[in-house]
């Protein structure tokens, strides 16, 4: 049996969604295989393929994102399957984009046995817990939530913006992410993010906080109207975005597997979940 791998490109699509379907029938998958973000790259992936049948497939998603006033290239990795009869394929993706040079490389959602293996090759861990908001308001935060103006879409978000948020905005227009703006005064706290469905339940995933200071101060009152707007039970993000504060009616949930980054130009503060698969996939 003939066994290969190589870059997956966008024409690949009926190849590959086979085997997409199979690690998740509830995902509409067909955004992966569009490129995003005006990048150079013009491949999404990399696939093992046997006789003519995808058997392997490791999702990546290219990005270039400014850094400390430096621009610097993202490789996103995503949607990990191989067959059973294939496993050692696993490792031969994998090395597919070890190899790629001068990237910041993340993984949103590593497994354990993903976790053991990359961790060997430089990997570091960015964090393993969700805050869940429910749209409960708190006595903290209620009266300074409500002196809090609220704009909606990204027409009228974008003109409020500094230009590194304008152009998170502009890269993320052609998603499906809902833009919110705090306006606290002169000062703001923009939001990006989805309403998913989990569990039958629908939620709002925050995917970036731009000013978590204005956000954990008003989130008291700011909690009920959000969801109210997304039509959602509760707020949901990564633990890393608040930094140091603690947020009360809240709860935390510990993930069933590892946020994890490679690269020595950044940390894990500087490091939010746009230009990712929970962006294109809303998942």
């Amino acid at each position: 049996m003939a066994l290969a791998i190589r870059a997956a490109y966008p024409e690949d699509r009926e190849l590959i969604l086979p085997l997409l379907t199979k690690l998740n029938p509830d995902v509409a998958w067909g955004p992966l295989f569009s490129r995003y973000w005006n990048v150079a790259e013009d491949w999404i992936g990399y696939v093992a393929e046997a006789d003519g049948r995808a058997v392997g497939f490791l999702g990546v998603i290219f990005s270039r994102r400014v850094i400390d006033g430096k621009e610097l290239k993202f490789c996103n990795t995503t949607s990990w399957i191989v067959d059973e009869e294939f496993r050692m394929c696993s490792l031969a993706l994998l090395g597919a984009v070890m190899r790629l040079r001068d990237y910041q490389i993340i993984n949103l959602s590593a497994s354990e046995a993903v976790c053991q293996i990359v961790s060997k090759l430089g990997f570091k861990k960015l964090d393993s817990a969700l805050c869940i908001c429910p749209a409960v308001p708190s006595a903290k935060g209620f009266i300074r939530g409500m002196s809090i103006k609220i704009i909606q879409e990204a027409g009228n978000v974008r003109g409020h913006l500094n230009q590194d948020d304008r152009r998170k905005c502009d890269d993320h227009i052609s998603t499906s992410c809902q833009h919110i703006l705090l306006m606290d005064g002169t000062c703001y706290c923009y939001l990006v993010g989805s309403r998913i469905i989990k569990f039958g339940m629908p939620f709002f995933r925050i995917h970036y906080i731009s000013n978590v200071d204005i956000l954990a101060r008003t989130i008291g009152w700011i909690r009920l109207r959000l969801c109210f707007m997304a039509g959602a039970i509760a707020l949901v993000f990564d633990e890393r975005f608040l930094k140091e504060y603690k947020i009360q009616l809240s709860l935390r949930h510990e993930l069933p597997w590892q946020r994890l980054y490679k690269g020595d130009a950044i940390s894990p503060d500087e490091l939010d979940n746009l230009y990712s698969e929970y962006t294109v996939l809303r998942i």
